[in-house]
């Protein structure tokens, strides 16, 4: 089964939230807003269309960290955000 993927990853003094696989980025000036649109548009799509999703954050060491999960989304393996100038 797919899994939707909502990543919050910090750029420049902005916050942004994407859909991974998807270029469309939505920007917001705090991590809160941010992570509260994600989490709002995983569970919408889990509750909706039945597809499983989680939220995760961008760290600062270029990894990610789980934030929610909806419709029993398994952990993935530790896995490295991609270089930001690549997408």
């Amino acid at each position: 089964m797919a899994t939707a993927y909502y990543d919050v990853i910090p750029v420049g003094s902005q916050w942004a939230m994407k859909v991974a696989g998807h270029e469309r980025a939505w920007y917001y000036s705090t991590q809160d807003e941010a992570l509260s649109v994600a989490i709002d548009a995983a569970r919408s799509i889990w509750e909706k269309s039945g597809i499983r999703s989680v939220v995760r954050v961008g760290r600062g060491d270029g990894r990610w960290q789980r934030n929610r999960a909806f419709g029993g989304a398994t952990p993935w393996p530790d896995s490295r955000m991609p270089d930001r100038q690549s997408g």
